[in-house]
C-alpha cells in the first residue's frame, strides 16, 4: 500500500496506447497538484512450477520494473525530474491492487482502457471497470486517442488495405 499519508496520483502502467496516454495524463495531474505519482505495474505468476518458482518470481518482478521504465521512456524519454515518482511492482491482480494504492478520497487513479474484442472480454476482466466500481477516489478511465483507436486491432488492417488501394490507383 502507499506509504505516504498525503494524497497522490496513482496510475496503472502498461505499454498499450491507452496505458501510455493514461501515464502521460497522470504525470500532468501530479504536476498540477504538486503531489507524488505512484506508478503501479501489478504482476502475477503461477507458482506451481516447484523449483522454478523463485526464478519465475524474480523474472516477473524484473519485467514489471522494466515495463514502468520503458513506459516513462516512451512518453517522456525518462522519469520526470519535476515530479516525485514511486515505482511499485506488487504481486497480485491489477484491479484490486490499484484500488488499494489509491485508497484515500483525495487520490486520483488513472487507468487506460483499450478496446478489446468481444472474445478477449470473455477471458479477461476489465481493470478499468473494477476500479470504477470499487475505488473510493476519483477514477479517470483513459481511452486511446484517435490515432490509437485507428491503429488498434482491425483499424490498422483497414488502414493498410485503404492505403494499398490508394497506391494501386496512382
Amino acid at each position: 500500500m502507499a506509504s505516504s499519508q498525503l494524497p497522490c496520483v496513482v496510475v496503472g502502467v502498461d505499454r498499450s496506447v491507452a496505458g501510455l496516454r493514461a501515464l502521460r495524463l497522470a504525470v500532468v495531474e501530479a504536476r498540477r497538484r504538486g503531489v507524488m505519482l505512484c506508478a503501479v505495474r501489478a504482476w502475477d505468476v503461477n507458482l506451481a512450477y516447484g523449483d522454478y518458482a523463485g526464478y519465475r518470481v524474480r523474472l516477473a518482478r524484473r519485467e514489471a520494473e522494466q515495463t514502468i521504465t520503458d513506459a516513462f521512456g516512451d512518453i517522456l524519454g525518462d522519469l520526470p525530474t519535476d515530479v516525485a515518482v514511486q515505482r511499485v511492482t506488487p504481486l497480485g491482480v491489477a484491479g484490486p491492487l490499484l484500488v488499494e494504492y489509491a485508497s484515500r478520497d483525495e487520490d486520483v487513479l488513472f487507468v487506460g482502457r483499450d478496446r478489446h474484442a468481444w472474445l478477449s472480454r470473455l477471458f479477461r476482466r476489465s481493470v478499468s471497470a473494477y476500479c470504477v466500481r470499487h475505488a473510493r477516489c476519483l477514477v479517470q478511465v483513459v481511452p486511446p486517442d484517435a490515432f490509437g483507436r485507428e491503429m488498434s486491432g482491425w483499424g490498422i488492417s483497414r488502414t493498410i488495405r485503404r492505403d494499398l488501394a490508394d497506391l494501386a490507383n496512382l
